[in-house]
Order: structure tokens, then C-alpha cells, then sequence
């Protein structure tokens, strides 16, 4: 068991290791003005509370001013619309052309939604192995340099997923 500290022991504190570091008075912004955020997943995940828990933490780490893109499908789509628009949060749905006749595909919205630029990818999916679009969409952002996470459950952790992953085979 580690001894209490005496009285006359000195107190050392990182401003006597560290003179030089200068003490910082204003408290520092981390906020990233329109942080462009591409949110994808699983068309039969509605999620609407974890929506809300991740968008609060969005906000908490990079400012209000976060734009959430999203191919406007059911499921994770429609449940990050929802909570975007309780919170206030500016929103861009990439949503299919049908004017052009035929169906559209799901990829040609991936590729619009990457293709308009993003600092970041959440994707949200239970299973992530049988998934076909949020698979390509990870794959498309990877592909872009931008930095992806994905999110199995409920319990909101973000794991950093990587080219080359397994799980996107």
C-alpha cells in the first residue's frame, strides 16, 4: 500500500516540469465548421434513440454546425432524419432519381454521397456481414480517405473499421 504524501514532501506539478509551456486562458474550440458526416446502414434497423445518443455526441465533440448526409432509406436513414430535425441539425438526403425511369441504384447514391465530400463515415449495422449496400458505402469512404467507423449495437461504440477488414470481404 502505497505511504501518504508527508507535508514536507514538495508538491510537483507539470508547471515546474514545464515552465515554458504557456498556460492557456480562453477555453480552446474544438469545433469544425459543416464537419460533413455520412451516415449509413441497415434499411430494417429503426433506431430512433440511438440516432439521438450518437448525434449528441456528434455535437458535443464538433460543434452544431455538423451537416448528416444519408441516401433517405428506412431503417437508419429515416431514424437520423428524424433526430437531425429534433436537434436542429442541418440534414442532406441523397435520395434516388427515378425521373431518369428504371431503378435506381443504390449504388449511384453511395457514390453521389462520397462523391460530394465527408470528414467522416458512421455506419450502423447488425450485421455487417450479409449487408450489400452499407458494405459498398464503407468500402466507397474507406476508398476516399475518409475515416470510418461502425456501430453493431445498441450500445453506441464506435469501432474504427479499416480497408482491408474481414468483415467486408
Amino acid at each position: 500500500m502505497p505511504s501518504a504524501r508527508s507535508a514536507s514532501e514538495p508538491v510537483v506539478t507539470l508547471r515546474g516540469i514545464f515552465p515554458q509551456w504557456p498556460v492557456a486562458t480562453q477555453p480552446v474550440r474544438r469545433y469544425y465548421l459543416d464537419m460533413r458526416i455520412v451516415v449509413t446502414g441497415d434499411r430494417f434497423w429503426p433506431c430512433n434513440q440511438l440516432a439521438l445518443t450518437i448525434l449528441r455526441r456528434l455535437v458535443a465533440r464538433y460543434g452544431p454546425d455538423i451537416i448528416i448526409v444519408h441516401g433517405g432509406d428506412p431503417g437508419v436513414d429515416e431514424s437520423f432524419a428524424m433526430a437531425c430535425k429534433g436537434l436542429g441539425i442541418t440534414v442532406e438526403a441523397c435520395l434516388s432519381n427515378w425521373s431518369r425511369g428504371g431503378i435506381p441504384s443504390g449504388q449511384e447514391r453511395i457514390q453521389a454521397m462520397i462523391a460530394r465530400g465527408a470528414d467522416l463515415c458512421i455506419a450502423l449495422h447488425r450485421s455487417i456481414t450479409t449487408s450489400m449496400r452499407t458494405k459498398d458505402c464503407i468500402r466507397q469512404a474507406l476508398a476516399a480517405g475518409i475515416p470510418t467507423f461502425l456501430i453493431e449495437d445498441e450500445r453506441a461504440i464506435p469501432r474504427r473499421i479499416k480497408a482491408g477488414d474481414e468483415r467486408l470481404a
